[in-house]
Formats: C-alpha cells, structure tokens, sequence
C-alpha cells in the first residue's frame, strides 16, 4: 500500500473554475483533488490535480479537467485529504496477520495530563489536595502527560489518545490565575511528548500572595497556537496552613478535542486569546509564536488583567452596533444590496472609528501599567507581522466566564481622521481567520458528523415586504425561491424552510439538519448592561420617512405596534417570529429539542433587536447547548434585502463544501468591494471555523 501523500484539498467537480481559483489563493495548497460529489468519502476515487495546472486552465468546471486517479485515505474537518495513488484493498482481519499471526499486540496505555503541587523545599514535599496554602509560602506545580500517576490532583482526568506519531510532539503549557493572589515566576513553558511512554516533567514555581477562600489555577495547553484543553485546580489561601475538611474542585472546563487523536485535522494557529471574567475586569491569556525563521520556534504569552471593566466594554460594544444600525438606514441599502460609493465611504469610515475604539479598549487600553503596555505592545506588533506575512492569517478568540460578545469583525488596529484614508484590509473580519469559541462549542467541535446522501437545510421565514423603488416586493419570496432553484439544481439538497413550527414538528426538523437556517424576525431579551433601544430607533427613523414612503412599511409598523409593548409577556424573553409562529426561547428551552447532526445556525434575522449581545443568555447559549457546532448571527438589526443576498451566498458556498471560516472574510470582502455594502461586518460567527457540511 502507497503511504499517504501531501494534503490535498476537496473540490467538488461542480465547482466553477472561477470559484476554485478563489479558494486556493486563499488556502495555499499545492494540490487538489475532484471528486463527483461535494462530499465525498474516505475510499472514494477522486482525480488529482497541480494547483499550478489548476491556475492554468481555461475550462468553465473543475470537473472538466484530466488528472491522475487516486483514493481518498483520509479526510479531515478543513476539507483537506490524504490520498494513495493505487486502490485500497480491504483485507479481513484473518489476512493482516500475515508473520506475526498468533501475537497479541502490545497494549497501549492511556496518558493523561498530570498536576500535582509540591512545597518549595529540598527534597519538595507533597501538598495533600486536603491542605491550603499558606500566604508568602512558595510551591512547585508539577505537570506531564503520562500515565496517571498517583500525586495528581486530577484524579477523574479523561484519557488522552495520541496520534500515530515518529518524534516528539511539541506542545507548550501556560499556567494563570486570577488576580494577584498567586505570582508565578514564568507562566509559559514547552513540554515534548514522546511517541509513547510519560513526558518530562515542567515544574511551574508559584508564590501565595494574599489569603482567600477559593482561587483557580488553569493549565492551558496548546498545539499549534491552538488551545487544546484548559484544567481547572482551586485551592484555598489561608495565613497559615491549615486543614481543608475535602478537596477543592478540580476538573477539565475546557476540551477542543475529544483527545489528541484528531490533531492533525486542526488547522494551525497564528494567537490563541483566552478572555476571562475577573470580578469587574477581564484577564486576557494570550499564546503566539516567537519570531525568527527556526523550525522549532518557541512560545510566547501574556497573562494580564486588563483595566477596562465590563461596563466600560458593554458600552463600546454598544456604540459599535448603534452604528451598525444607523448605516442600516442609508437609503440605498434599504432598498438593495448595493449601494453608492458615497455611502461606503462613509459608512466604513464610522465603522473603522468606532473598530478603533473597541481595538484600543482591548489592546490599547489607557489605564494599562508600564509591565501591560509593553505586553500588549509585543502582541499588537506580532498581529501586524502575521497580517503583513500571510493572507487570512488564523486566530482563536476563546471567551470564558464574559458577559458580553465582542463583534471581532469590526475590531480596526489604526485610528482615522480621513474617510478616503479607511483600508478595508484592516477590519478584523477581512483580514483574520477568526474562530471564536466557547466551551460548550469546543465540546460540541470534538467531532464532526459523518455525511449525509443529502443535504439537510431546514428552519423557518417570515415574509419580508419592503419598498422598491414605486412598488412593494416581498424579499423572503425571492429569497426561498432561489434558495429552492439552487438546490433543485444542486439535486442532492433537501430544503425544507416553513413558515409555522411548534412542539410536535421542530424536533423532526432540526434532528436531522446540517444547516439550521432562520430568516425571520427576532428579538433578544436585553440585559442589565444593554443600553441599546432598537426599537426607539426604530421608530425615530420611520418618523423621518415621506408618508408616502413609511405607510409601505406597514407590516413592520404593525409588528412594533403589536409584539414590543410593554405589556406583552415575551417582551422580556427572546423569540422568533416565523411567518404563522412566535416562537419564545423559553417555549423552545421546555421541548426537549436536539440539534443531533451538530448542524451549523444560521441566524439571519431581520429587523429585529440584535442576535448576539451577550454569551450568558439568548441565541448563542441555546443553540450551543442543543449541539450546534457554530452559530452566525447579527450584531444590530439587519435589512431583509440583504440579508437574503448574504445568506443565499453563504448556503450556497456552505454546499460547495467551503469552511465557514474561509467564506465569511470573502463574503464580507465581496459585498464590500463589489456591492459597495459594509454591513457583512454585521455578522458574527461563534464556534469552529473549520466547520463544514
């Protein structure tokens, strides 16, 4: 058998040529392969090709092109492939014994990761996870990967399986905490872990500052800038040592893999940003790659609480999507997708200033002490080295214990005075990959669903009417009619969008679903910390509208007349209004729901209050903990003429097999240039950006 090749990256031969092109610039690979259906599987035959030849050819479809035939051996989540350039054959397992028939093999031994904490002393002792820690007193955090030893705090930790690896595999561990209640000498260190047996041990020192009843310590650990698992110790600081009546928790709270198998189908990463909750601050942990052209290039981190409090961000975050919402208004992009190049100079300027804001309340923050100011300063010169080196460079923003969503997309690094001076390069969602997860979303990320004959896309509409030029023109009926001509076309695409759901039909209808699609109303419940009135806005904006003009927006008046009074019940809960249902989240929490195929949640919901303003209540939440493997959302109420145009690009690439990772920088980058509309920026994505259906 002919061992694995190169990566390859699926193309199905249906793709236009045009379209191809497109995804490789972005991915630079140097090969591919075509296979019949978008979604093929592993020993299918497919047809290899040279990007080089790819780049040549003037044919109208991939398909039409000529190349070698070879077997798909493996395929992994970014619709990359090993493949074998001779067929596959299956043998029964009386045939592999072959000289070794009768030998049992060797069993492998499960490692997991070991801490454990020993006194500072010579020879160190260890502390009984019944002991606390006394204030000045310093300690040695021991950590490996291994067999599970018997001095480890984590005596429930889940087995790690390891890939089928050579030579050591090099992983980097952090350590932090909250406050300035334990000080460790050097947060960050690397740790190998061999082809089989224990790794080494890495010894963190850490010195007890002040006394409290409960403090985490999380071991953060990475591959390839990629945060793999967090594990959570606490410990109790008391004056002197004294005697704890039981252990204090000790648990996994964060997991991206089911294990280390499946390493080898996450794509690398450029910076890993934890953002944490502490008290009325944040603390960012921060995992990036030294420079330097070395092959083995070390890791380096920041761990620092950041002096901008939650309501100081809410607000900032709140003025962004004021913004959002007032560019929603343009004349133009009510009435379409396009818009004037006056109107995109404008509004992407507004945009950079309040992206500016929020870049600099993050990483540029003006209460920071000299030690922060100069942290951040190392990170923010490293953003613009891989932004400068490589096109769409890959970040992993975790959030963890935060009470608000950060619209990443918007995040600009520079400040502007001059509305020609904007570079659209420079907005966090044209020019990152960004993959923004949280916990229940890495643990919904372990494992990807196996291909179904067809695919599923299933949700509910409501039906949009906005004036067009001397007439009204119902947008979700076109939208649903494309959406239906596209998948007819596709002819391996069940789409089943309806316009009523209840208790009986949703759990049949989402179960089976890749896609979950809503292009309807919505509202989410605001919280304490929202200062946002959407539908004042609403209303202040309509009052400055002709007559003539606001009486076609009749379905919309009714709707603010009839569903946001304040004396209806769901006034304070989320909801979706399908065309026949309303349909309140705490209805849909109480049915039992089950999102089994971790399908990927499209929310493009229109002209309603914002998706996604907070990550402890609403949408996001809801739909993670259903199984959803990412969800896509808006940051203000979003126009129905665009939307449906942002959306029937999205499906359609989505079924061309494309990471949504990949296809949101392009689409914002697309309606940008192309159709000079900024408000892809709008759109936020949580969850695996190498998600695909």
């Amino acid at each position: 058998m002919v061992a694995p090749s190169a990566l390859a990256l699926i193309l199905p031969a249906g793709m236009p040529l045009a379209t191809a092109l497109m995804i490789v610039n972005q991915r630079q690979i140097d090969w591919v392969v075509i296979t019949p259906t978008p979604n093929p599987k592993e020993g299918d035959a497919a047809t290899l090709i040279a990007v080089a030849e790819l780049k040549q050819s003037n044919v109208s479809v991939v398909g039409a092109l000529a190349g070698l035939t070879v077997t798909i051996t493996r395929i992994f989540p970014d619709r990359t492939v090993h493949w074998q350039g001779e067929a596959i054959t299956t043998k029964h397992n009386d045939d592999r014994r072959g000289d070794n028939e009768g030998i049992e093999p060797e069993p492998t031994t499960p490692r997991v990761v070991n801490a454990a904490l020993y006194y500072a002393d010579d020879p160190p002792d260890l502390v009984a996870p019944t002991t606390t820690l006394a204030v000045a007193s310093r300690y040695h955090l021991r950590i490996n990967i291994g067999e599970r030893r018997s001095d480890s705090r984590l005596t429930d930790a889940q087995a790690l399986p390891t890939p089928d690896i050579s030579e050591d595999l090099p992983l980097f561990i952090s350590v932090a905490s909250r406050g300035e209640y334990v000080v460790f000498d050097a947060p960050m260190q690397r740790l190998s872990l061999p082809p089989a047996g224990d790794s080494a041990s890495l010894q963190f020192s850490l010195t007890a500052k002040q006394a409290i009843d409960d403090i985490p310590i999380w071991i953060n650990v990475y591959y390839n800038w990629t945060l793999l698992q967090t594990l959570e110790l606490h410990f109790k600081i008391t004056p002197v040592e004294a005697d704890l009546a039981a252990p204090l928790l000790a648990r996994v709270s964060y997991s991206r893999t089911a294990g280390f198998a499946d390493l080898a189908a996450i794509r690398p990463k450029k910076i890993t940003c934890k953002l944490t909750g502490d008290g009325e601050f944040y603390r960012m942990n921060v995992a990036w790659p030294d420079e330097g052209t070395s092959t083995r290039r070390e890791q380096r981190g920041l761990n620092l609480v950041l002096p901008i409090n939650a309501a100081s961000l809410s607000n900032e975050i709140v003025q962004a999507r004021n913004t959002l919402y007032d560019i929603t208004w343009q004349p133009s992009y009510r009435q379409g997708s396009r818009g004037k190049l006056a109107e995109r100079r404008e509004s992407l300027y507004q945009l950079a200033v309040v992206g500016n804001r929020l870049y600099a309340a993050l990483f540029a923050p003006s209460g920071a002490s000299a030690e922060q100011a100069e942290s951040l300063a190392a990170l923010r010169s490293w953003l613009e080295t891989i932004s400068a080196d490589q096109t769409l460079p890959a970040l992993q923003i975790i959030h963890e214990g935060m009470p608000s969503g950060v619209p990443w997309g918007l995040l600009y690094p520079e400040p502007v005075n001059d509305p020609n001076s904007v570079d659209l390069n420079k907005f966090w969602g044209c020019r990152y990959r960004l993959e923004i997860m949280t916990p229940q979303l890495a643990q919904n990320a372990q494992q990807a669903p196996t291909a179904q004959a067809q695919l599923q896309i299933s949700g509910g509409t409501y039906n949009f009417r906005v004036p067009i030029a001397d007439t009204v023109v119902d947008v979700t009926q076109q939208h649903r009619e494309a959406l239906q001509t596209w998948s007819t076309t596709r002819g391996n695409v069940a789409l089943d969008l309806r316009e009523a759901g209840d208790k009986n039909s949703l759990g049949g209808l989402f179960g089976k679903s890749d896609i979950v699609y809503m292009y309807c109303h919505g509202h989410t419940a605001k919280t304490p910390d929202d200062t946002s009135d959407w539908l004042a806005k609403f209303r202040d904006q309509m009052a400055r509208l002709d007559d003539s003009v606001r009486s076609k927006y009749s379905d919309l008046l009714s709707l603010s007349q009839k569903e946001y009074q304040p004396s209806d019940p769901n006034i304070s809960d989320s909801w979706l209004k399908w065309n026949q249902s309303l349909l309140p989240l705490r209805l849909l929490s109480q049915w039992g729901l089950k999102l089994e195929r971790k399908p990927l949640v499209i929310l493009n919901m229109c002209e309603s209050a914002q998706v996604l303003p907070t990550l402890s209540s609403g949408f996001i939440p809801f739909f993670s903990q259903l199984g959803a493997r990412g969800i896509l959302g808006t940051e203000c109420p979003m126009l129905a003429p665009f939307a449906a145009a942002f959306g029937q690009k999205l499906i359609e690439r989505l079924g061309q097999g494309e990471a949504i990772g990949d296809i949101l920088p392009a689409l914002r980058r697309h309606f940008i240039e192309e159709e000079r509309n900024p408000l892809g920026l709008a759109y936020t994505y949580y969850g695996d950006a190498d998600a695909h259906v």
